[in-house]
């Protein structure tokens, strides 16, 4: 049980962390990358991981609670959290290498 549970905290850190928005994996033109900013890769990355990051973190709630009841308040605080610092770490980077 133990191990499921640790199983599904490690696909909660990863699946953020592997998401990216369309315009940086697509063959867009010079003008849509030049319009995207910090905040508009911060506000897609962010709503993209949200629902994953709730659904592994109240699968590894679950289990660590042998069945019993989950705490919602800190299954979405705690999805919230890691989708904004994956969302924020996600739109320096792609920030980061289009300025260059």
């Amino acid at each position: 049980m133990r191990t499921l549970a640790c199983a599904l905290a490690i696909l909660l850190v990863v699946t953020p962390v592997l998401a990216e928005t369309g315009e940086v994996t697509s063959l867009a033109t010079q003008e849509v990358r030049s319009q995207t900013n910090f905040l508009t890769e911060f506000d897609i990355t962010f709503w993209q991981t949200l629902p994953f990051a709730a659904l592994w973190s109240s699968l590894a709630a679950s289990q660590f609670t042998a069945g019993g009841v989950v705490n919602w308040n800190g299954v979405l605080c705690f999805s919230a959290a890691v989708s904004a610092v994956n969302a924020f770490a996600h739109a320096k980077k792609t920030t980061a290498a289009r300025s260059r």
